[in-house]
């Protein structure tokens, strides 16, 4: 995916729960083209989980839900500088880095 300055991206992710309720936090990363990592929401360089003691609730599965949407440039994400940017997304078991999900990700290029 390839966008421009005065673009808008919509950030969505489809989402499919184990039958049993589980505590996660939630991780959402996001690597600039000058290999720098930030995380959401603070976009901060030092590892936090974005959601943290999360229920993540039985049985659940929806696709298409929207995690944020903002205008190119932006701050927050830290999206300025012209290459590509990669999104990750992660569930570890609460107060762990014990995965739970896959690592998702997408990539897109600012010109």
């Amino acid at each position: 995916m390839i966008f421009s300055d005065g673009d808008k991206i919509t950030l969505t992710i489809d989402l499919k729960t184990p039958p049993a309720e589980t505590i996660t936090d939630i991780y959402l990363a996001l690597l600039n083209p000058y290999d720098k990592l930030y995380f959401g929401l603070e976009w901060s360089t030092k590892i936090n989980p974005t959601i943290s003691n999360f229920a993540l609730r039985p049985d659940f599965n929806q696709s298409d839900i929207t995690l944020m949407e903002f205008d190119i440039p932006t701050e927050k994400p830290p999206i300025s500088y012209l290459g590509t940017y990669t999104f990750a997304i992660v569930a570890a078991k609460h107060d762990t880095m014990d995965f739970i999900s896959n690592i998702s990700t997408v990539s897109f290029t600012i010109e």
